[in-house]
């Protein structure tokens, strides 16, 4: 008897209650966080509800996501339900309260994939003629990763004792997120360089180029680098190691006295003074050719002419 007349004064509680809520026939809510990070490639878990927050239970429930990457794949558990129940519980606190439903959502990042998605949870009652639906979003936001390669060191095919020549390798950023790198050229301990250390940012898909300036002796060694870069809180590393170098002595030699050319003299030397140089040239040499023919002529014999007989005369006395 006492049972019935509780439960009678808790029916009578709640008319006024039905009466001016508010509360909708069919209703539901999601919660979700807001922002949910990720990683290229990685697959992410998510923690969300669902509550029926209407007067009636929704029959053949589902539940979709809409507006990730290309390519990304994703499950939702449950992601059906053929009674979206209406679930009560009771603490001292709160008094008479609803229970929502658990669900996880499992989305599969692409390797390729970077930037911001908004992504919408949606939920849909096919049951009634209504087709009621409600939804709510997040944001995913994928970090890209740098992936850094080094590639072949430079260096020239002859380098000499005490003479400064250039090292110069790349750096390539193969990932989707830029970093930064701190390249380091190690080098024979005598060597000296002019930075050890040089830093630069390389954005994703790009590289850039890495020159030292180094000043050997006469000693042999290996030049490699080393490139650290940083990931989240991580530290990554990567090296390369180049050829060996060996400088060689350069020795100081004579150098034989050049004849200039033709362009050179008239490059260096004006027209009219290259003109009267060659006028006396020209003089001085007709003199020296004209002393010449007549030192020729006076130091050769003369020579006599050969005589010629000429015969007498045939008297013609006659002959007794």
């Amino acid at each position: 008897m006492t049972k019935a007349i509780v439960l009678f004064l808790l029916v009578l509680s709640l008319i006024p209650a039905i009466s001016f809520s508010t509360m909708k026939w069919r209703s539901f809510v999601f919660t979700t966080p807001e922002e949910v990070g990720a990683s290229p490639g990685q697959e992410v878990l998510i923690n969300g509800t669902i509550l029926n927050t209407g007067w009636w239970w929704l029959h053949n429930f589902t539940v979709t996501l809409e507006g990730l990457p290309a390519g990304s794949e994703y499950n939702i558990t449950p992601n059906h339900w053929d009674d979206l129940t209406i679930t009560r519980d009771w603490n001292p606190k709160d008094g008479v309260f609803k229970v929502p439903e658990p669900i996880l959502i499992s989305i599969k990042v692409p390797a390729d994939a970077a930037g911001l998605y908004t992504v919408t949870l949606k939920g849909q009652e096919n049951y009634s003629p209504y087709k009621f639906s409600n939804t709510t979003t997040f944001v995913l936001k994928i970090i890209g990763e740098p992936k850094l390669s080094i590639s072949d060191i430079s260096v020239p095919v002859t380098v000499y004792e005490n003479e400064s020549f250039n090292v110069s390798f790349e750096i390539k950023n193969e990932g989707n997120a830029e970093t930064v790198a701190n390249a380091t050229l190690n080098m024979p301990a005598n060597w000296t360089i002019d930075f050890k250390n040089k830093v630069d940012i390389i954005q994703p898909n790009s590289s850039k180029k890495f020159e030292f300036l180094v000043t050997p002796t006469l000693s042999s060694g290996m030049v490699s680098t080393y490139v650290e870069y940083t990931y989240g809180k991580v530290i990554y590393n990567t090296s390369k190691e180049g050829p060996v170098v060996s400088p060689q002595s350069k020795a100081v030699q004579p150098t034989a006295p050049q004849i200039p050319s033709l362009s050179q003299i008239f490059e260096k030397y004006s027209p009219v003074m290259i003109t009267i140089v060659a006028v006396i040239i020209i003089v001085i040499a007709w003199i020296l050719w004209s002393m010449y023919t007549m030192y020729a002529k006076r130091k050769k014999p003369e020579s006599m002419k050969k005589q010629v007989d000429i015969p007498s005369p045939v008297s013609s006395s006659p002959t007794i």
